[in-house]
C-alpha cells in the first residue's frame, strides 16, 4: 500500500471548501487559530490520495477500505469527499496541537469555526474511533 493513501484523518477537523481560491487566506488564518498540518486536497492527486475504494493502492489498500466499509461511516464519508473533489471542491484538513481534552475541545471548535468563516462546509472532527459533525451551534 502506497504512503499517501489517506488511512484515515485521525485528530483532524475536516471540511469542503467550493472556492478554491481561498485556498490561501483560509491556511493562514488555520495556522493564527493554531492549526497544525492543514493540507488541502484537490483534483486527481486528491482523489488518488482519497481512494475510497482502494483501487489506487493493490490489495491491502482494497482490503483496508472493506473493513471500513464494514465497520462504520467512514468509507461512505471517504465516498462523499472524493466526490467533491472530482466536483473541482477542496479538501481541507487541520490537525489539533491543544494535549489536553478541554484545551482540543476549544481548538476544535475555534478550528471548524475558521473553517465555516472561509465558506468551508460539511465540517467534521475525525477523531479516535469517532466522527462528530461540527455544525453551527457545537
Amino acid at each position: 500500500m502506497s504512503e499517501d493513501m489517506l488511512v484515515y484523518p485521525t485528530e483532524k477537523v475536516v471540511g469542503v471548501l467550493d472556492d478554491r481560491s481561498a485556498v490561501d487566506d483560509l491556511r493562514q488564518s488555520l495556522s493564527e487559530a493554531g492549526a497544525t498540518d492543514v493540507e488541502v486536497l484537490t483534483g486527481d492527486t486528491g482523489e488518488e490520495q482519497l481512494d475510497p475504494k482502494g483501487e489506487e493502492h493493490g490489495a491491502l489498500g482494497k482490503a483496508m477500505r472493506t473493513v471500513q466499509k464494514a465497520l462504520g461511516d467512514e468509507a461512505e464519508r471517504l465516498e462523499n469527499l472524493n466526490d467533491e473533489l472530482g466536483q473541482g471542491n477542496a479538501v481541507v484538513q487541520a490537525g489539533l496541537s491543544a494535549e489536553d481534552d478541554d484545551a482540543r475541545e476549544d481548538e476544535k471548535r475555534t478550528i471548524a469555526g475558521v473553517m465555516r468563516r472561509h465558506g468551508v462546509r460539511s465540517i467534521a472532527f475525525y477523531g479516535k474511533n469517532q466522527i462528530e459533525e461540527l455544525t453551527l451551534d457545537a
